[in-house]
């Protein structure tokens, strides 16, 4: 559904850009509606995070769920500026 898309450099010194920001005509709850779409949607994103997660074992039991720390926008470089 993405109509266009901008790719940005959040600094300067960065070799290529490091955010991504999509533009949506209209909201996917929209689709089956016979009405033109009413909204635009804006979708930011990081294209190369510094920021770094992780994933454990809970215990040595197979069927236990992971342990799963994401650590999203830990580095300040993540937030765009």
């Amino acid at each position: 559904m993405s109509e266009a898309a901008l790719f940005y450099k959040s600094e300067p010194g960065w070799l290529g850009p490091d955010m991504q920001m999509g533009f949506v005509h209209g909201d996917p709850s929209q689709m089956s509606s016979s009405q033109p779409p009413n909204v635009m949607v804006m979708l930011p994103g990081v294209l190369r995070p510094l920021s770094r997660g992780w994933v454990r074992l809970a215990s040595a039991d197979p069927l236990a769920k992971p342990l799963i720390n994401p650590n999203y926008l830990a580095v300040d470089a993540d937030l765009g500026g």
